[in-house]
């Protein structure tokens, strides 16, 4: 970095400006994301993606028509819900 050039999120946040390339953005922006968004947050898409084929198959494997074929849908989006329903029924019993 150079001299004189704000170093701290708080700074940065004050001022709107990247303290490492001095450009401005904003925190939907390209450098915000580049500087200070996530770089290691999302690693439970892929399970999760994995998770609604696995349920899609299974839902759709049950059905012969095309509107429950469409409901079999709207459950492999939802299929942790299901889960966490059927194990709090469990543990209450």
């Amino acid at each position: 970095m150079t001299e004189g050039k704000k170093t701290s999120c708080e700074e940065c946040d004050k001022c709107g400006k990247c303290p490492m390339c001095g450009m401005g953005y904003g925190k939907s922006g390209k450098y915000w994301m580049k500087h200070h968004g996530h770089k290691n947050a999302g690693g439970c898409g892929g399970f999760y993606f994995l998770g609604f084929i696995g349920s899609a198959v299974f839902f759709m494997q049950q059905v012969s028509e095309f509107w429950p074929g469409v409901l079999a849908l709207l459950k492999a989006l939802v299929w942790p819900a299901f889960m966490v329903y059927e194990v709090f029924k469990f543990l209450i019993k």
